[in-house]
């Protein structure tokens, strides 16, 4: 007899957690240069930032032009700069209590990332055409060109492989290279890879952790 009237209560509850469940959705905090993205094919002027961000979305592929970067942020969960002339397919932020992992595609161009206090316990997988690399909380950049890729780690500990039968832990300090002739192999960070991910988290490493 309870059953009719217990429903509705138990709907609107899953509901509710569903949507507690959620984290902040990436939300654009920098502009940094001008020109024209295209988010999903359709082109956006990046000095307008109210249309940038109505335009991005889970799932969208952006592509930006070689005059400008931008920077998103899910707050207290993931920070991430798109630098200049990278093409991306945007994650969803994970869950705060299930769904959490995530899955992101770089396509070409380059990838800074920089995890926050809430995206302990959650997994992003960044995929590339050479492979993956398997995020669980770190500061970490991760480049694509014609030669292949590369993930360099400078905080915590990235898995990094071709498939999920070849990750290996690059540890901080070091990156996983994979290029297309099949070289695979972890050797230290170049200077200007690790430059540009600390001047990164200079600029805007300190948003992740406001409370």
């Amino acid at each position: 007899r309870w059953w009719p009237w217990a429903l509705p209560a138990l709907v609107t509850a899953a509901v509710a957690v569903m949507i507690l469940n959620r984290a902040p959705a990436l939300q654009l905090i920098a502009v940094n240069g001008s020109g024209t993205a295209r988010v999903d094919e359709t082109p956006v002027s990046l000095a307008d930032r109210d249309a940038l961000q109505r335009a991005l979305h889970p799932g969208a592929t952006v592509v930006l032009p070689d005059s400008a970067s931008i920077d998103l942020l899910s707050d207290r969960v993931v920070l991430m700069e798109v630098t200049a002339g990278t093409e991306v397919r945007l994650p969803r932020a994970p869950g705060r209590w299930f769904h959490r992992k995530s899955t992101c595609t770089l396509i070409a161009g380059e990838l800074r990332i920089k995890t926050g206090e809430q995206f302990h316990g959650a997994t992003m997988r960044v995929y590339t055409p050479e492979g993956l690399a398997e995020i669980t909380g770190t500061m970490l950049s991760v480049q694509c060109d014609n030669g292949g890729t590369c993930v360099c780690v400078l905080e915590g500990t990235v898995q990094v492989g071709v498939d999920d039968a070849d990750l290996k832990a690059v540890e901080p300090g070091y990156r996983r290279v994979m290029l297309r002739d099949g070289t695979k192999e972890i050797i230290p960070i170049k200077d200007m890879h690790r430059d540009g991910v600390l001047d990164f988290d200079r600029r805007v490493g300190d948003r992740i952790q406001r409370p």
